[in-house]
Formats: C-alpha cells, structure tokens, sequence
C-alpha cells in the first residue's frame, strides 16, 4: 500500500483532499494529516511515507522547505505542491526542490487523481526494479547491465541517494567492483545546430559507448555508461588518485575522436561535461549535478569541447528581466497575440546575451520556468493541459542546445505550436453568436437574463438558437446560465467582502435559498463554506 500524508493548515482542505479521492482504489492509504510544517515535518520522520500533499504556505515550515528536508529523510518521497495562481513563484521554486508536481486551487479531483496515477505508475516500477534486485534474480549479461546502469540513473534522478553509504553495498547491489578512490561523473551532450529535435539513432551512442570503453577500461578500477534521454549520454568512473590525470587525457582522446568523426554522425556537435570528482561514494550524486551542470555550460562556452570546474551556484531569485518577460507572455496569451508572444520571447534573448553573469544552466531553467507560465496560463483560462510527454519532450529538447539562439527558436517553436493550438481549439468552440450570447450573459449576469432577451440579442429565434446553444456549448442555455452565475458568485467569494446575499444579488439570484442551493449542487460545498476555504 503506498502511504501518503496531506499536509495544510486549513483543515477543510485537508478533508476536502482526503474525500476527492477512492484512496483505496488506487492502493494508496492515507496514513497521517498535518496542520502545520512543524508537524508536518514530525510525522514525515515517523510515517516516511511515500507521498506527500502540502500547501506551499504554511505556519511553521512552508512547502519548499519541507521539500527540502523531507528528501534529507528519504530521496524516494514523493510532493505534490498545492499552491494558489499568485503563489505559482513558490510553486516553481518547489519543482526546482524536487516536486513532482503541483496543483492549482481550486483542486479538482481529476487533476489530483491524475497525477496519482502518474506517481503510482512510477512506485510500481521502481518497486518492480527493486524486487528484482533484492531477490538475487540470477540475471544474463544483459540484465546485469541494465542494474548497473541504474546506478546513473538513480544518481541522476535522485533516487535511493541513500544506498550511496557503502562501496561493498553498492557493488552488491549493482554489480559494480567499485574500490576506495575517487569517482567521478561525465556526460557527453550532443546536438545538431540546424535540427535539435532529429532523433539520435543507437549507432551514435554506440560509438560513443565503444570510444568510452577502449580509453578508460585501462585507467579505472570500473566505469559504466547510460544514455540518459535523447540527446544525453553519462558515464562513471572509478580510479586511483595516480590515475586521475590519465582521466582528463583520456576524455580529451575521446573529445577528438568524436570530433573527428562528425561527418560520420551527420553533423553532431558534442560536449563534455566533466562532473567534480569525489574521494567517497557518499557524494557519487553530487559529481552527477556536477556533470550536468557543466553540460548546460556549453551554452555559454559553445560546442565540441571539455567543459569543467564552473561554479554551480544558480540564481536565488529570477532577474527582473525575467518577471517582465513572464507578465507579457501571459498579456500576449489572453489576447491570443503571437506577434505580441515571439516579440517577448525575442525580446528575453537580448537580455540573456547582455547578462554575462548569467549560467547556462540558468538560462534553461529560466526558459522552462516560462514555458511552464504558458501552461499555466492556458490551464487558467480552461484552454487545456498538455500532456507530461510534450513538457518532458520540450525539456530534452531545450538541454540539448548549444546556442541561445538555438534555444530560443526551440522556445518560440514550441510556444506557437501550443498558442496555436489553443487558439484553434477557442476558435472551433466560440463561434461568433455563441460568443455574442456568452458576453451578452456575462455582462448582464445581474439581470433577470431569459433565452429570448439573448436569441433576439444574437439574431435568431429562440427555439433554433436553443439548438444551437445546446449543441455548441453541450449544454442547455439554463444549464451555462447557472455555471455562469456560480461561476462569478465564486470569484467574488474569494476577492470581496460583501455579505453572500449582495453577492447572490450580483449574480442575478433574487432568492438567496436557491443561490445556496445551485452553489452546493454545482460546487459541492455551501458558499460560507467555500469563502472559509479559498477566501
């Protein structure tokens, strides 16, 4: 049973989580809840669950710092941020901590069961993985790579940290002959300038596999390599402090080989970022964010070289430049203005080449941080939520530039498809009368509306524009009305502090027993409630 803990300091929101869900459908129990960080925190060191749901404001810790040391505790835990649209700063911030993902209020049960599923899919496979290794599955040659091959990627991903204590451990467990020495992390970024996208065939890595292999088996204790994602390939070595100048000469042997052999790879370029190295195998994760960190450095220092000892500090709170950019992107979104959004996102590449203090690794961060702004943004106004696979698609794609311009032209590429895509979808949805009728409620939602008054307002008689309403919005005119009405009666809950009768008034309700009864039945909560909630 995967256990999971929900952690806020409105108790209403901790039941209303705790009932959205059929727990037990999704073999998940609900093992503990918490009111505060402080208490949060306790129960994360007793329970350990295995996820955890928290408000990114809370007394005591807020969520990005108990993010921060709940994966102290164990790397494995899983967060899912709960956050308001004015907090999403926050919210940003706790993915960079480690978030899987987060929600925005109101929770709707279908986001949340969503990305439960998502977490439970990937629990299974990790504890399919571990069954098989703890079992002592005799395994083929095959296989015994692929456990091995999991050690980068779990130093990559950030999971089972904690098995990074001891060398007879490890090289049980992962079928490594690993010795006390150094160890260090190196991966090889690789690109094309004119098509980043063009998928990398298995012959590409293959090379890269069997340059790694002749120049290091000599020099190392072990080493074993992986091919991350498209476009990123890691390898870890182990060797003796006499051969650590063997290493950097062999990876500048491997750099020229695969320079050499560009024509061959139709025009690749490459990096090789070289992670810090470590003298204990406690530390292997951090040479891994060490490697990565220096990949991303080719965006600034450029392609088919060794890249090395940069500094891995990041930014602590984004340049101005930043929240400028991000606030026109969401004006040029609710306008549907893609000159207005390229304008932006140009507009965001002169300051990246002005700032020369600025990492690569940075920038790719900055980059996602708008994209995701889009998402949000669309998210906001219903237009529609993609899919994890385009998002982790976008991201592999961004890391394997080696240009801000070849990132920016993959930005706005991709920021187009979606304002495109979101735009057709509006446009197929609000046809010009249905989008008359729907201002015209909008604007009168006060009044005592009736189909007729918006049939003659649209033009068309009242029996055929039922028809049409109904078959465009799939719903009945009464139907959307309601919506409407509860619909702004919320927005007004949270934002004024008139009575709830006013606010009945102001959405056209005369009755204030029948505005009571709507809101329940269309939100489920009564609308003091709600206000206590969201208010």
């Amino acid at each position: 049973m995967i256990e999971v803990l929900i952690a806020d300091d409105e108790m209403k929101i901790c039941d209303l989580i705790f009932h959205l869900i059929d727990w037990n459908e999704l073999g998940m129990q609900v093992v503990a809840v918490a009111h505060d960080g402080f208490e949060a925190l306790q129960l994360i060191r007793e329970k350990t669950p295995d996820i955890v749901i928290t408000d990114i404001r809370m007394p005591g810790y807020n969520g990005v710092e108990l993010i921060r040391l709940g994966k102290k505790i164990s790397s494995n835990m899983n967060f899912i941020i709960i956050s308001g649209y004015s907090q999403f700063e926050y919210a940003k911030e706790a993915v960079h901590y480690g978030a899987i993902d987060y929600l925005l209020k109101p929770i709707k049960r279908n986001e949340l069961f969503n990305v439960l599923v998502k977490l439970k899919k990937r629990y299974e496979e990790n504890e399919n993985i571990n069954r098989a290794i703890n079992e002592g599955i005799k395994l083929a040659e095959s296989n015994k790579k692929a456990v091995r091959k999991q050690l980068i990627l779990n130093a990559f991903y950030k999971r089972n940290t904690n098995e990074f204590s001891d060398i007879r451990q490890v090289n049980e467990k992962y079928k490594y002959t690993f010795k006390e020495g150094w160890f260090d992390f190196v991966m090889i970024k690789i690109s094309t300038f004119n098509s980043p996208e063009e998928m990398i065939d298995q012959f590409v890595f293959d090379k890269i596999s069997q340059s790694i292999s002749f120049h290091m088996e000599k020099a190392v204790y072990d080493f074993e390599s992986v091919n991350i994602h498209q476009g990123l390939f890691a390898f870890v070595v182990n060797y003796n402090s006499v051969n650590g100048k063997d290493i950097d000469e062999q990876l500048k042997e491997i750099l020229n080989q695969l320079y050499l052999q560009k024509n061959i790879f139709n025009g690749f370029h490459f990096c090789i970022g070289k992670g810090e190295p470590v003298n204990t195998i406690t530390k292997l994760d951090e040479s891994c964010t060490s490697a990565y960190y220096q990949t991303q450095q080719s965006l600034i220092k450029g392609s088919d070289r060794i890249i090395s000892g940069c500094n891995k500090d990041h930014l602590k709170t984004y340049p101005a430049y930043f929240v400028e950019t991000a606030s026109k992107i969401e004006q040029a979104l609710s306008n549907f203005n893609s000159n207005q959004l390229i304008g932006s996102i140009r507009n965001f590449a002169l300051f990246l080449h002005q700032d020369d203090k600025i990492s690569g690794y940075d920038i790719i961060q900055m980059t996602k941080a708008l994209m995701n702004t889009i998402i949000v943004a669309l998210q906001k106004n219903e237009y529609g939520n993609p899919t994890t696979n385009y998002i982790d698609n976008f991201s592999n794609v961004l890391e394997n530039c080696f240009t801000i311009n070849e990132l920016i032209k993959v930005f706005e590429r991709s920021s187009l498809d979606l304002l495109n895509k979101y735009k057709a979808q509006k446009e197929m949805e609000d046809n010009r009368p249905i989008r008359e009728a729907k201002k015209y409620i909008q604007d009168n939602l006060a009044s005592d509306i009736t189909l007729k008054d918006v049939s003659e307002h649209v033009g068309y008689n009242t029996s055929y524009f039922s028809s049409m309403f109904k078959k465009e919005c799939n719903m009945t005119f009464s139907e959307y009305l309601t919506e409407s009405r509860i619909n702004e009666s919320k927005k007004l809950l949270k934002s004024s502090n008139d009575t709830i009768e006013a606010i009945a008034h102001q959405c056209g309700y005369t009755d204030i027993k029948t505005f009571n009864k709507n809101f329940k039945k269309y939100v489920g909560l009564k609308p003091g409630q709600y206000r206590k909630i969201y208010g």
